[in-house]
């Protein structure tokens, strides 16, 4: 949800909060080519932060937010603006009025691409019930693409499998489909992460099963999904009774900071991997992950924020991104609507 950039906005409204922190690690964590800001304008200090809270508040938008880091931390964060997300027609994304109608997006990941001065934002779809006399309402999940205005500028070819069920039985599982989204460094191909995973592909992970959740990765040129990777999600730990990818940040063409989180009445536990498609196998073409075995990313703990100073209601922490300083510290963030 948490991504930088280099443009501003209009004012936003007051009721909007953001809380940032800083993890300090070793550099041993990350790759000798690793870019020190994944997509970072250092003089404007500006990062583009994306609201999921389904257009109740206001439309489908996105935030623009100022601040800088320091070996103290992050210092004062100043909200630019405020961006509203326009469809094909030139119109707000907005809330619904009646279940009959299409409902509105669920925004969740944002990337912005420094060299066509763009947006890339994902939604990972909706699904109603029915209801008595109406049928199930289905929104399939999509990535697409707008300007730094907010207008929309097109959309990404979805890969097989990502069709949203009515019947709620194939598919992405309601509320558990893309997640996070990042941009690689030399901005030619775009990774999308499922929260859980599809139905065809498993139960989602518990305390005593882990489960895979698949990684697409898109050509920005042709837009459209190139290859895709099976992601090893943990075991879920106590008071938690499921796990999720959160986000991603790319730090090379093959290296990434992963983010899981999963969070309950009881608490929360979130921590940060370093995952490496390295010899992973291509599941594009896929149908299940489950049917047959198929070799996934390799990852390594960073660190695990459940238990860390400052960090008491980390099950908030939805997305992250690397600051631009060169000790490379990972940004972490999150957000409320009140």
């Amino acid at each position: 949800m948490l991504d930088s950039a280099s443009s501003g906005a209009a004012a936003c409204e007051p009721k909007t909060v953001m809380k940032c922190g800083v993890s300090n690690q070793p550099s041993r964590l990350y790759p000798a080519d690793a870019r020190m800001c994944t997509n970072c304008d250092p003089q404007q200090r500006l990062y583009y932060v994306i609201s999921d809270d389904k257009s109740v508040l206001s439309s489908a938008r996105f935030y623009t937010v100022r601040l800088s880091v320091s070996d103290k931390g992050v210092g004062e964060i100043e909200l630019v603006g405020k961006t509203s997300l326009r469809d094909r027609s030139r119109q707000p994304l907005g809330a619904t009025t009646s279940h009959s109608q299409a409902v509105p997006p669920d925004p969740e990941g944002i990337a912005f691409d420094a060299r066509r001065q763009r947006l890339y934002w994902s939604s990972e779809g909706a699904f109603e019930p029915d209801r008595t006399g109406e049928p199930a309402v289905v929104l399939d999940p999509w990535v697409r693409i707008a300007g730094l205005d907010g207008s929309y500028l097109g959309e990404f070819t979805m890969p097989p499998g990502f069709d949203m069920s009515a019947a709620g039985d194939t598919g992405p599982r309601p509320n558990r489909s893309l997640e996070g989204l990042t941009l690689l460094p030399d901005g030619r191909f775009l990774f999308a992460a499922m929260e859980d995973p599809r139905y065809e592909d498993g139960p989602n992970p518990d305390r005593d099963h882990a489960a895979l959740v698949r990684i697409t990765k898109f050509d920005v040129e042709s837009r459209s999904p190139v290859a895709q990777y099976a992601y090893p999600l943990g075991l879920t730990s106590s008071p938690s009774e499921t796990n999720g990818l959160s986000d991603l940040v790319a730090l090379t063409d093959s290296f990434f900071l992963v983010v899981e989180r999963s969070g309950s009445d009881k608490g929360a536990v979130v921590r940060i991997y370093r995952a490496d498609i390295g010899t992973a196998a291509d599941v594009l073409q896929s149908p299940s992950l489950v049917a047959h075995p198929v070799l996934p990313m390799l990852k390594s703990l960073v660190t695990d924020l459940t238990n860390t100073p400052g960090t008491e209601t980390a099950g908030q922490y939805r997305g992250h991104d690397v600051g631009a300083e060169a000790s490379r510290r990972a940004l972490l963030g999150r957000s409320g609507e009140r």
